[in-house]
């Protein structure tokens, strides 16, 4: 048995310039003829090729989403935007953030307050209830 052939890169010039200056953090000031001389141009500057760049963008995850038809993806360091049917990465964002996480919320004094009020008038609107009488069972003995 053969092992299978890795997947083809498809990483659009765009995107490799994308990448080095919005995930990098480098941007190349000057004018260039086409989007091949600006990757080169911006690869260059953050000490690499463009196909060292190519290689840090087509990851796993990346590969998987093109051969499942994603449009976006998205993992801890970058959003990709796919062109589909051709699976080509077209585009590199910064990641999302959360400034705030749920799990974190730091309640002050006065929110403490209203939610436990908030309780309070919850559990004294509830019936005290029986399981057996939820599921229509005779709780009384009549015999």
């Amino acid at each position: 048995m053969s092992a299978p052939e890795p997947s083809p890169i498809r990483v659009s010039y765009h995107a490799v310039t994308r990448y080095v200056q919005r995930i990098i953090g480098l941007s190349v000031m000057g004018s260039w003829p086409t989007e091949k001389a600006t990757a080169e141009a911006h690869a260059a500057a953050a000490g690499m090729t463009i196909d060292g760049v190519r290689a840090l963008i087509w990851t796993r995850g990346v590969e998987l989403s093109v051969r499942c038809g994603f449009t976006r993806v998205a993992n801890q360091h970058f959003l990709a935007q796919i062109s589909q049917p051709s699976g080509v990465v077209t585009t590199i964002c910064a990641p999302h953030t959360r400034e705030h996480s749920a799990r974190m919320k730091v309640y002050s004094e006065r929110e403490l307050k209203k939610r436990h009020k908030r309780m309070t008038r919850r559990l004294k609107r509830r019936p005290a209830v029986t399981d057996a009488a939820v599921h229509g069972f005779n709780t009384h003995n009549d015999d």
